[in-house]
């Protein structure tokens, strides 16, 4: 998964879930609450990439990241 936009997680879900080979937040935003309002729910995070997963992040051709990963070039926010 690879984000661009924004994602936001609302507190009014008792429980998130999110299953990918890996995670890139690359030119966008993921967040969970704000100083004001923190986010008070689950979230689970599951990465599912494994060894034999040809679904590689690769950042640039000098970074090539493997699989089961959270990246994070563009901006992460987790409040609560």
């Amino acid at each position: 998964m690879t984000i661009d936009g924004t994602v936001s997680f609302s507190s009014t879900n008792n429980y998130t879930n999110v299953s990918a080979d890996y995670i890139w937040v690359r030119l966008g935003n993921l967040t969970a609450g704000t100083p004001g309002n923190p986010y008070t729910s689950y979230i689970d995070i599951y990465l599912t990439g494994g060894i034999l997963t040809s679904k590689n992040l690769v950042i640039d051709s000098f970074i090539d990241a493997g699989n089961k990963v959270l990246a994070v070039t563009g901006n992460l926010s987790l409040i609560g």
